[in-house]
């Protein structure tokens, strides 16, 4: 079975899903709430974690959050029905806005499991519960579709990293499965 959420994203969840999260101009509500998200990676700006909870809030269908990714660029939330959001972390409070990788899959499966974003910005490594991995590539007009991996691993992907990258090497990822096993997938930025 894939991991089960994180405490405090299901607590972010059920704020939105309530109403009661603040609204995003920020807050000492909204910092405490973005601080228990990130925890060590707090002291992250917090604006897009009101965005992403508004996300979360606008689409039921997307399902609870289950995974979540931080960099100095970007913020990625992971649903149990494969859909991501991304908020760019450079955005002024109160203007981000989530943009929505992917559509909501009522399979078995489709859950979010593992992100990674990489640490030069523009790609982000999404995979399932089901062993699917797929990269996104951020353009100037918002996220694109890089490549999809299917049946990449036989087992439910339990995490994601990006290794390498400008100016040593080409960037690539690489994903763990519950069994321990790694792939190693060359992506292009």
């Amino acid at each position: 079975p894939p991991p089960k959420p994180a405490v405090a994203l299901a607590a972010l969840r059920a704020a939105a899903a309530r109403g009661d999260l603040p609204p995003p101009r920020g807050s000492g509500a909204a910092a405490g709430m973005a601080l228990t998200a990130l925890g060590a990676a707090g002291a992250l700006a917090l604006a897009p974690l009101a965005p992403l909870a508004d996300a979360l809030a606008a689409a039921p269908s997307a399902g609870a959050a289950t995974v979540l990714a931080a960099t100095s660029a970007a913020v990625a939330l992971g649903t149990d029905s494969g859909v991501v959001f991304v908020v760019p972390m450079r955005a002024r409070l109160g203007q981000a806005v989530a943009s929505t990788l992917g559509s909501p899959s009522a399979r078995d499966g489709a859950a979010t499991t593992a992100l990674a974003l990489a640490p030069q910005g523009g790609l982000l490594a999404a995979a399932t519960a089901d062993g699917d991995v797929t990269f996104w590539e951020a353009r100037r007009g918002g996220w694109e579709l890089a490549r999809a991996v299917r049946d990449a691993h036989v087992d439910a992907v339990v995490g994601a990293a990006f290794v390498g990258g400008p100016p040593l090497a080409p960037p690539a990822a690489v994903t763990l499965d519950a069994r321990g096993r790694l792939v190693h997938h060359p992506v292009s930025s």
